[in-house]
């Protein structure tokens, strides 16, 4: 990685135009090398884009409980945890959706008081960590949660996506969308790999 001293340009003296523009040009594709690092940082790779646009989908075909009244047109919640590279994809492909009359918001989630305010949760990464920590804590009606590791739907998650170069694939507990009062449309059940009754509930 290229390294310059700021303080050594700026002490360094300028003798005639030469030297000054030389210590423009220096700064100038510091400037540059700096950018490119950071937007490169920010590109999402192409699995990520793919999961991120099909959580996007899902959402149109879910229901969630009537809300109170007056509260009707809050933003709705969408949650992510851990991976801070995949929340910055996810608010690209969320931008502009809405559930029902509500516009999706994205926001990570730091602390357990975090998820008092989620309507769905994302828990990315392929180990049983990436949702072990939150998933029990998720104990109220109306969270939709989405996983990616082996065992989240028997720990009581409801939707397990696995992804690849052909696109992305999913299993559903149904046992545990119902007990959270949440509906799935029957045409999104159908294209589900696998649709189980998991006996886990959510908080165990």
């Amino acid at each position: 990685m290229l390294q310059v001293s700021a303080q050594k340009l700026a002490t360094t003296s300028l003798r005639g135009p030469a030297r000054l523009r030389s210590a423009l040009v220096i700064l100038l594709l510091l400037a540059v090398f700096a950018g490119g690092v950071a937007s490169e940082a920010q590109v999402p790779n192409a699995e990520a884009q793919r999961r991120a646009a099909f959580v996007r989908k899902i959402l149109n075909f879910v229901e969630w409980p009537a809300r109170e009244t007056g509260r009707g047109r809050d933003a709705f919640q969408f949650c992510a945890v851990g991976d801070r590279f995949f929340l910055f994809t996810l608010t690209q492909q969320m931008a502009g959706t809405s559930v029902g009359d509500r516009r999706v918001q994205v926001r990570w989630v730091e602390k357990d008081a975090d998820l008092n305010a989620c309507d769905a949760v994302y828990m990315p990464g392929s180990s049983r960590e990436a949702f072990g920590k939150w998933l029990p804590k998720l104990n109220r009606p109306g969270v939709l949660t989405f996983g990616e590791a082996s065992g989240f739907l028997t720990a009581g998650g409801m939707l397990q996506l696995d992804s690849s170069r052909d696109g992305v694939r999913f299993d559903v507990n149904l046992r545990a969308v119902r007990d959270a009062g949440l509906h799935i449309d029957s045409r999104l059940l159908e294209l589900a790999m696998h649709v189980t009754m998991e006996n886990g509930r959510r908080g165990d």
